[in-house]
């Protein structure tokens, strides 16, 4: 798994984050990480598979959106989130490669990176932009279309059902 992913995507037991509705002020959601496993997986038994790779897997609660899980693995160096109230079930959120079409669903691109972004009034650094592109290859639908992760920090702003919400306030866990 690449230093960047983990920079980006890996966080530990008791991190939390919380975001506000930016056109409703008194919207607010609440993810909470209270389960967080991290190991090598053996190499696969001579087939064409990969070879040992590292993986993160976690459990997340939102206010909103109830229990979902997480994982970011070395294979292909992404960060897939599941959400199992919504219809697609999984989608692509975080992959490190610029320019072009990142999952391997066909849909998520990297659109922009900024050394700096205001969000909600605070300053961020090393911030990532993604577009999910609902007309590109095999689509799976998900209600986000945008989403900004920041360095060392995690999400801080997300365009969900054309609502924004911006990070404001967070505790990432050493």
């Amino acid at each position: 798994m690449t230093r960047e992913l983990k920079d980006y995507t890996d966080f530990k037991v008791g991190s939390y984050w919380i975001y506000r509705d930016s056109t409703n002020s008194a919207d607010l959601d609440s993810i909470f990480l209270f389960s967080h496993n991290q190991f090598i997986h053996p190499g696969d038994d001579g087939s064409d598979g990969p070879g040992p790779f590292e993986e993160f897997t976690d459990t997340l609660f939102s206010s909103i959106n109830g229990k979902f899980a997480a994982d970011g693995n070395g294979v292909n160096n992404d960060y897939h989130v599941k959400y199992v109230n919504w219809s697609n079930y999984e989608t692509t959120y975080y992959t490190p490669i610029s320019g072009v079409q990142l999952d391997e669903w066909g849909n998520m691109t990297l659109t922009n990176s900024s050394e700096n972004l205001t969000v909600a009034g605070t300053l961020y650094q090393s911030v990532k932009e993604f577009k999910i592109n609902s007309q590109g290859g095999y689509v799976v639908p998900t209600p986000i279309t945008h989403i900004w992760w920041a360095k060392n920090i995690g999400v801080i702003q997300k365009t969900v059902s054309g609502t924004t919400w911006q990070l404001i306030r967070y505790h990432v866990a050493q």
